[in-house]
């Protein structure tokens, strides 16, 4: 059964939203963002990846997560001039 059409709106929304938040981060952010929640490696593969270690993948995502709430709580930072 599909979602009904408006959650598939809220969905959509809601991604734009965070590929647009996913841009304002610093880059090494946004890739091991991208790296584990999207590609879903884990930090080992990350770090091996980024050549960092999986002590600095952790601290990376962390403050990517903490930026990214923080972006996507301020609507104005996602484009709605609302």
């Amino acid at each position: 059964a599909s979602p009904p059409p408006h959650q598939n709106a809220v969905a959509c929304e809601l991604a734009e939203r965070l590929r647009n938040a996913i841009t304002l981060l610093p880059r090494i952010q946004a890739e091991v963002f991208s790296m584990r929640c999207f590609e879903e490696m884990t930090y080992e593969q990350v770090a091996e990846a980024l050549g960092m270690s999986s002590n600095a993948v952790g601290l990376a995502l962390h403050k990517a997560r903490c930026r990214l709430q923080a972006l996507l709580a301020d609507k104005t930072t996602a484009g709605d001039s609302s």
